[in-house]
C-alpha cells in the first residue's frame, strides 16, 4: 500500500529518511512530497503521530497526469473507494493545488459531484466521515484518503511565539541536515521562543510530538478502523519514549523575554527537563562552555532589517563564529537558517569556516536558505 506525505520543499530528503526510520518504507522523493510504500496501516498512523519534518498524510488511491477535471472524474470511476466512501459513509473533498490552471473552489465540489455519482455518498463538510483529498503539484495528480486531518506542522507547545518565523519541520529538519544524534552537545544561541532545542529535545527522546494531541487525527474517525483498538496502539509507542536519556541541549539567547518563552513551550512540550536554558549574549558564550566542548551549534540568527543597522548584524554574526572557533570540537557544525546569506558568509569565512552544504527550503511562499559550516583544518 502507497502513502504520499507533503514536506516543506528542500527537505524532501529529510522527510523521506525519518520516515524510512519509522517504518522502514521504501521511499521515493518529489518537489514538496514523499510517496512512500507501507507495510500496514500502523505506519501511516506511526507517521501522522511521531514525524516532525511531516505536514500532511494520504493513503494513496492513484497518481496520474493531469490536463482537466474530467482527468479525476476517470480515474474515480476506476478506482476502488467503496470501502472508504459509501452510501452509509459521509464525505468532504479537500485539495492542496499547485497549478494556476486549477482553483479549490471549483475543483473540490466537482470531485464531490464525481464521488456522489459512483457511491450514493452524502456529504457532510462539518463533520464528515472521509476526507478524500486532491493534490496536485504542476501536472501531477494524487488522489488519496487524508489520514492526518490538519496540518501536522503546527504544534501545541508554541504557544509563546514571539516574533521566531521558523516552523518546527524546517527546524527539526535544520537539526537532520547538521547532523545531530541524541548523544550531541547542541547550543541554539540565539532560541527565540525555542522552536530548535524542543524539537531536538523531542527528536533525542523519541518523544511523540502529537503526545498530548492523540485525539487530532482523521484515522481515527475512518469506519474502515471502526473498533480497531488505538488506545493499545498509542500504548506502545509511547513505551518507545526514553526520558532518561543523558540530553546536552542548551536554550540560549540576548533575550530573558525570549528565555522565559522559551521554557514556558519546552514545559508544555513535557520537555523541560531536557534542555539547559541561559540568558547569555553570543559574546559570553566562551565563559558559559569549555573550549571544543559543543559539537553542533543550529539556529535562526538575527536577520536583516529596518531595526537591525548593518552594523549591529556584522557584529553579532563576528561574535558567533569568534565564539564557535573556540567552543566547537573539531568536526563541529554551525547550521543556519538565513533569509539573506552574504554578510553571515563572511564572518565565517573571517574565523576559517567553510561552507559545507547550502539548500533552499521553503516556509509558504517564503524562501530561505539553510547554510552549514565546518572548521578548515
Amino acid at each position: 500500500m502507497k502513502g504520499l506525505a507533503v514536506t516543506n520543499p528542500g527537505i524532501e530528503d529529510i522527510s523521506a529518511s525519518e520516515i524510512r526510520e519509522l517504518t522502514k518504507a521504501k521511499t521515493k522523493t518529489y518537489e514538496g512530497y514523499v510517496i512512500f510504500e507501507a507495510e500496514n496501516f500502523e505506519d501511516f498512523f506511526r507517521i501522522c503521530y511521531r514525524a516532525q519534518s511531516v505536514l500532511k498524510v494520504l493513503f494513496l488511491l492513484d497518481s496520474f497526469k493531469i490536463k482537466k477535471t474530467g482527468d479525476i472524474k476517470e480515474k474515480i470511476k476506476q478506482i476502488k473507494i467503496d470501502e472508504w466512501i459509501n452510501r452509509k459513509i459521509t464525505f468532504a473533498v479537500r485539495s492542496w493545488i499547485n497549478n494556476k490552471e486549477f482553483g479549490a473552489q471549483e475543483l473540490e465540489p466537482e470531485v464531490g459531484e464525481f464521488i456522489i455519482d459512483k457511491t450514493n455518498a452524502k456529504v457532510s463538510l462539518e463533520s464528515p466521515d472521509t476526507t478524500f483529498f486532491v493534490f496536485i503539484n504542476n501536472s501531477e495528480c494524487h488522489l488519496g484518503i487524508d489520514f492526518s486531518g490538519g496540518d501536522l506542522g503546527i504544534r501545541d507547545y508554541r504557544i509563546f511565539k514571539g516574533a521566531e518565523k521558523i516552523k518546527p519541520t524546517v527546524a527539526f529538519s535544520l537539526l537532520k541536515i547538521a547532523g545531530f544524534k541524541p548523544e550531541d552537545a547542541l547550543l541554539d544561541p540565539f532560541c527565540k521562543s525555542g522552536t530548535i532545542p524542543i524539537e531536538a529535545a523531542l527528536s533525542a527522546a523519541n518523544f511523540p510530538v502529537n503526545y498530548f494531541s492523540k485525539d487530532r487525527f482523521l484515522f481515527l474517525r475512518l469506519k474502515k478502523f471502526e473498533g480497531m483498538d488505538f488506545g493499545k496502539f498509542f500504548e506502545a509507542e509511547d513505551k518507545k519514549i526514553n526520558l532518561k536519556i543523558k540530553a546536552d541541549i542548551t536554550a540560549a539567547d540576548p533575550s530573558f523575554q525570549a528565555i522565559n518563552s522559551a521554557k514556558k513551550n519546552a514545559n508544555i512540550a513535557g520537555i523541560i527537563k531536557k534542555i539547559s536554558f541561559s540568558r547569555k549574549e553570543p559574546k559570553w558564550l566562551d565563559i558559559k562552555f569549555r573550549e571544543k566542548s559543543v559539537d553542533k551549534i543550529v539556529s535562526f540568527p538575527p536577520q536583516k532589517s529596518r531595526h537591525t543597522p548593518p552594523k549591529a548584524l556584522e557584529k553579532a554574526y563576528d561574535e558567533l563564529f569568534y565564539q564557535a572557533e573556540y567552543i566547537l570540537r573539531d568536526k563541529g557544525v554551525v547550521a543556519l537558517l538565513m533569509e539573506e546569506q552574504g554578510e553571515i558568509e563572511k564572518s565565517a569565512e573571517k574565523y576559517k569556516f567553510r561552507l559545507k552544504e547550502k539548500r533552499n527550503v521553503m516556509q509558504g511562499k517564503e524562501e530561505l536558505t539553510i547554510l552549514v559550516f565546518v572548521k578548515n583544518k
